[in-house]
């Protein structure tokens, strides 16, 4: 039930982190992807670390961390992608 909880308030910080930032607006999609995609990927991770029926003892740690390294990677592959269409710069 402790880990329950803790997820809830680190979730509730996220979530709030992400939708009241004031510099949203002025991000690129490379910096919006990996911000989005670092916390969608901490939460997956942490979900999925818990999930494992805590086989290893800092599973959902590690989960999150791998998890949002993973999604902030991802998201600013895309971002950056989206980025270059935009500008029709191609490298």
């Amino acid at each position: 039930m402790k880990r329950v909880v803790i997820f809830i308030v680190l979730l509730g910080f996220f979530t709030a982190g992400i939708t009241g930032c004031s510099t949203m607006n002025s991000m690129n999609n490379t910096q919006r992807g990996a911000l989005y995609g670092g916390t969608l990927g901490a939460i997956g991770g942490a979900v999925i670390g818990n999930n494992l029926n805590h086989k290893h003892k800092h599973s959902v740690r590690n989960g999150a961390i791998l998890g949002a390294l993973a999604g902030a990677l991802g998201g600013a592959v895309i971002g950056h992608q989206m980025d270059q269409q935009g500008s029709g710069t191609h490298y």
